[in-house]
């Protein structure tokens, strides 16, 4: 520890440890790849993967087992950590309606915003429905597993 001064302001250096986070599970193998167990596709179509707030129509982004990524015109109504009730979620001919929390909103500096919703309380019906169709639209990506 030091101290120095800058113009008329006086303060101290302190050495501080920053603990580094490391995401990979610990092994005894070096070589072991990290295996994702989750990800997010996007929809094969415009419009074929939508989600209606409040009678409004959001394309998909993305899609993951836990939420959507959407497209909003404006944020009006998507405000960080809100819960949104009831929101009618469409993949291709499958529908169902969840309730979701508002993760984030990102502005674009062309207008919209991106918007992160992460449902909350699905049934098994419904996790099916959305794990049925991410495998799907991945198997479109990357072929069969």
């Amino acid at each position: 520890m030091s101290t120095e001064q800058n113009s008329d302001i006086e303060f101290e250096l302190v050495d501080v440890e920053i603990p580094l986070y490391d995401p990979a599970p610990e092994s005894d193998d070096p070589g072991r790849a990290l295996v994702r167990k989750a990800y997010r596709v996007g929809p094969a179509a415009p419009g074929e993967a939508v989600v209606t707030i409040g009678g409004a129509e959001h394309d998909i982004l993305d899609i993951g087992v836990n939420g959507v990524a959407i497209f909003a015109a404006f944020r009006q109504g998507l405000i960080e950590d809100d819960v949104l009730f009831g929101v009618l979620v469409r993949l291709g001919d499958a529908s169902f309606q969840a309730d979701a929390r508002v993760a984030h909103v990102t502005p674009y500096k062309s207008g919209g915003c991106r918007a992160g919703l992460e449902f909350t309380g699905l049934s098994p019906a419904e996790r099916k429905i959305v794990a049925e169709y991410n495998g799907r639209m991945r198997e479109k990506l990357f072929g069969k597993k």
